[in-house]
């Protein structure tokens, strides 16, 4: 296309941007990382390594199931490669075939005008994948996190400011105009429901501070997490092996199928149906939920949080393959509604009786929790939230693991299991 733009328009060769969304975004990645010409790109929703999109910490992501209602005419080939890796949860096959298209390696030290648009909520994995492609440039660049892209909200002031960003990156790259994009700081944050830009100079922004919060008691009956305001217990955390010695205090889910009418329903056939939600009656109502919640006392100021979230937890699955699910709430405190605000799950294919422990970022995430509410840790064994007014599942991003079995989180008296926020020191930023 680059070529055929040079040989049939009358256009400078040397001053040719590219932009592009989803795909397009990919696309835009390839003409960068391949050193095609381009004088500036602007590329939107889709990280540059494509296997980091498809993985989820040993999890599938269900944008991985090719849909036979797709429109898109895939290779024979791709089809059978993603539903035999689906089909028999191996996260390694899908994810090498993945690899072959990875590009971040090949952008780093890039120096042309790069600008990164992404959603805090895209159904394609977390921010964090495209905030460390935007680290690997060289070059002059920008980084919009918001809203935007496959399945966020659909909020048109902020669409309209994404393609004012465009247009004013390739004026300033492509039409040498001195419009002063470059000075400003390089990263604009929107923040989840308010939409409230943020001008940052990095993200996570310089002021933020990693606050510990330890898990308390056992998840069923208020649970807590408890700010840690002591000395550093960091010599009590997890280290290799920890995992296979403890003893977990209570359980934290049996994965159990209904399997409803007798009927056989796993892996093969929720790839065949294009792995829809289903509703009720639908093929994960199969599944019994099952959570513990962990919460803050009701927040005496205003919490801002604005960075990567992380986890360390210690768990035990009798099954050959179970997945723990992780999700950070925000609760109103005057109205008790609940807003998703970060997440991320886990994967593992150990055998029975094997612990784990895992320590893992979160999804990123700009919000602000109003004094009154709290912020709630939710630990369940499924990667998706039913919503009871849509009588629906939503959320859903790791394909779930179809095999019963107990999955235990250990909870003992030495802080295992913790959650460290980005807080944003001075509230008055946000």
């Amino acid at each position: 296309m680059l070529a055929w733009m040079r040989e049939n328009h009358p256009v400078d060769p040397s001053k040719i941007g590219i932009t592009g969304s989803s795909q397009g975004g990919i696309h835009s990645w390839m003409a960068v990382a391949h050193g095609m010409g381009v004088a500036a790109a602007a590329r939107q929703n889709f990280t540059a390594d494509v296997s980091r999109a498809i993985l989820i910490n040993g999890g599938i992501n269900r944008r991985a199931i090719i849909s036979r209602r797709s429109s898109v005419d895939y290779l024979p080939s791709t089809i059978k490669l993603r539903r035999d890796a689906v089909v028999e949860y191996d996260a390694a096959r899908i994810g090498a075939q993945a690899a072959t298209r990875d590009l971040r390696e090949l952008l780093r030290g890039a120096t042309i005008p790069v600008m990164v648009q992404f959603a805090f909520e895209d159904e394609w994995g977390m921010a964090n994948n495209v905030i460390d492609d935007y680290l690997a440039l060289g070059g002059p660049k920008k980084l919009y996190l918001g809203t935007g892209g496959h399945g966020s909200a659909n909020v048109p002031s902020e669409r309209r400011f994404g393609q004012h960003w465009i247009n004013r990156w390739f004026d300033r790259w492509l039409k040498d105009e001195r419009n002063g994009i470059e000075g400003e700081h390089p990263v604009t944050v929107a923040m989840l429901d308010t939409w409230r830009h943020l001008s940052l100079p990095a993200f996570p922004p310089p002021t933020v501070r990693m606050t510990q919060y330890n898990l308390e008691g056992d998840g069923r009956t208020g649970g807590g997490l408890a700010r840690e305001n002591g000395a550093d217990r960091g010599a009590q955390r997890l280290q290799p092996g920890d995992a296979e010695a403890v003893s977990p205090e209570r359980p934290l889910a049996r994965q159990s199928l209904e399997h409803r009418s007798g009927a056989d329903f796993g892996l093969a056939e929720f790839y065949d149906a294009g792995g829809p939600l289903g509703g009720p009656l639908g093929a994960l109502a199969r599944f019994r939920l099952d959570s513990l919640r962990y919460s803050t006392p009701k927040l005496e100021h205003d919490l801002v949080l604005a960075g990567i979230p992380k986890i360390q937890i210690a768990f035990h699955g009798t099954a050959r393959m179970h997945q723990v699910a992780l999700r950070l709430w925000a609760i109103d405190g005057s109205s008790g509604r609940r807003r998703l605000i970060s997440r991320v799950s886990a994967t593992s294919d150990r055998g029975d009786g094997d612990g784990q422990h895992v320590r893992i970022e979160m999804s990123a995430t700009a919000y602000r929790v109003l004094a009154g509410g709290s912020v709630e840790l939710e630990i369940s064994n499924l990667d998706l939230d039913w919503d009871a007014a849509k009588q629906d599942w939503r959320s859903l991003w790791a394909i779930p693991v179809f095999e019963p079995g107990e999955i235990a989180v250990h909870s003992g008296e030495r802080p295992f299991a913790f959650l460290k926020l980005p807080e944003l020191r001075d509230p008055d930023e946000a």
